[in-house]
């Protein structure tokens, strides 16, 4: 493998594996033929091109107007101090 990532694999389910690697600025996982994985590296052509696991939160989400005021806030009104 050329540029190997470390993962650690999740589950394999027949023959792909639900692999999870530090992609620096999160945590990313996706599902790889378990092939794909060696002592706990994957090559990260493989990665890039894995089925993504889990909600595209950024796509789904827009966040502009929220601040960790209105979040405490609406947390608060909720009941929610802890």
């Amino acid at each position: 493998m050329e540029d190997t990532i470390p993962v650690r694999i999740i589950e394999t389910k027949g023959a792909s594996a639900l692999v999870e690697w530090d992609a620096g600025d999160m945590l990313r996982r996706a599902y790889v033929p378990k092939g794909a994985v060696t002592d706990g590296q994957a090559d990260a052509t493989i990665l890039a091109l894995g089925i993504p696991y889990g909600i595209d939160w950024p796509a789904l989400l827009d966040l502009s107007g929220v601040t960790v005021e209105t979040v405490t806030a609406a947390l608060r009104r909720a009941g929610i101090w802890t």
